[in-house]
């Protein structure tokens, strides 16, 4: 759908497939303190790997049950990874 599109190309052809289909939760501007190229001044976007994602709603209860498995060190690392499921 977007290859060889630029990020504002993209953009643009994303949002729309998100609203023709009735999945935008939400469009709006975002300022972060993203870096900016120092010769053109434009934005930098960094471009990663395929991402995927699951609901850990079903798995929840194992993931914690596997957490209390372990021995975390420092002693809080366990209650940090707990707070992260």
């Amino acid at each position: 759908m977007a290859k060889g599109k630029t990020t504002k190309e993209a953009n643009v052809l994303v949002l729309s497939v998100l609203k023709e289909r009735n999945v935008l939760y939400r469009e709006g501007i975002i300022t972060t303190a993203i870096h900016a190229g120092w010769r053109c001044d434009e934005r930098i976007g960094l471009q990663t790997g395929k991402e995927w994602f699951i609901s850990s709603e079903e798995i929840r209860p194992l993931m914690i049950k596997e957490i209390e498995n372990v021995t975390g060190y420092p002693d809080w690392a366990k209650k940090s990874m707990l707070g992260l499921v």
